[in-house]
């Protein structure tokens, strides 16, 4: 059995539902550029390409599994996690509202 991490470090950023959705499934598609450019000084290229090749087994289920995986050690995901959820908050799809 693998550790589980219990003291994960509280994200400064508080999101919801939906938009962890959006920012686990952009992990899961962008392309090696397109994460390394939208998280530049987070992600680096080798980085990128562990991301990338995660997706042949069934990619990200969470943001966390970046640190499970050990695709970042855990200071480093601590930054970038503030980063990504801030980034997912700010790119998110607005919600359509509904019109009775």
């Amino acid at each position: 059995m693998g550790k589980h991490h219990a003291t994960h470090h509280a994200p400064s950023v508080e999101v919801d539902e939906k938009t962890m959705q959006f920012l686990t499934k952009f992990m899961n598609t962008a392309t090696k550029e397109k994460l390394t450019e939208t998280f530049e000084g987070h992600i680096t290229d080798h980085m990128a390409d562990l991301i990338v090749d995660q997706r042949l087994f069934g990619g990200l289920k969470q943001l966390d599994d970046i640190l499970e995986k050990k695709i970042m050690r855990k200071k480093h995901f601590e930054a970038f996690q503030d980063v990504a959820l801030q980034w997912a908050v700010e790119h998110k799809p607005k919600e359509k509202r509904e019109t009775a």
